[in-house]
Parts: C-alpha cells; structure tokens; sequence
C-alpha cells in the first residue's frame, strides 16, 4: 500500500461536509466544493443506444455465420442476439419507469446516499 507525501493528508470521507460549503481540508489542497445538479436520467436513451449497438453487431456478424461456426465462435452471434433482447426488456422496463415517475413524481426514488450515485 502506497503512502502519500506528508504535505497531502488523507481525505477523511466519512466526515465530508455535503452542505456546499468547502471544507479546511480542501481550502488547504486547493480544491472547492462544485455546486452541481443531479442529472435527470431515466435511462431509455442509454438502453436504447446499447440495444441499437448490440443489433448492428448481430447484422455485422451475419454474412460471416460460416466462418464463425469454422472458428468454433458461433456464440459471438448468439451473444449479439442476446444482448439486443435484454436491450428490448430493459428498454420496456425503462419506459414503464419513466413514464410512472412522470405521472407522479413523488413516488420517485430519493437521493439517499451522501456520495450521491457512487455511495
């Protein structure tokens, strides 16, 4: 385990000050607190785009099934399909949850964890 340098003390996370307001520890190291929204993703753009990338591999692979099937990597093109199928699922589910958040935007879930998405 590497230590740091005595001129830069290690970052206590459990007493960070989620408020806004800059702490001494990161007036000292120079950095500030950035005063940043969250951002208001459903996820059906992210799925879709996933589901879109998954079926143009599948149709890339297609003219190649021969030679996939010589090379024993067949699974390739079933991977493919497969992923665009769970990229269909997700993208209902997606829907359904944004459409459910939009129709009563206080049932939606609240930020709870303090390191925001990545707690």
């Amino acid at each position: 385990m590497t230590s740091l340098p005595p001129e830069l003390p290690p970052r206590e996370f459990a007493s960070a000050d989620i408020s806004g307001a800059d702490t001494a520890a990161d007036a000292t190291a120079g950095h500030g607190v950035a005063h940043l929204e969250p951002l208001d993703v459903d996820g059906v753009h992210t799925v879709a785009v996933g589901s879109v990338l998954w079926l143009v591999a599948f149709l890339a692979l297609l003219p190649f099934t021969a030679g996939l099937r010589d090379a024993d990597r067949l699974w390739w093109l079933w991977t493919c399909l497969t992923g665009f199928g769970f990229g269909v699922l997700g993208l209902v589910y997606c829907r359904r949850r944004r459409d459910a958040i939009r129709r009563n935007p206080a049932s939606s879930p609240v930020e709870t964890s303090r390191f925001g998405a990545a707690g």
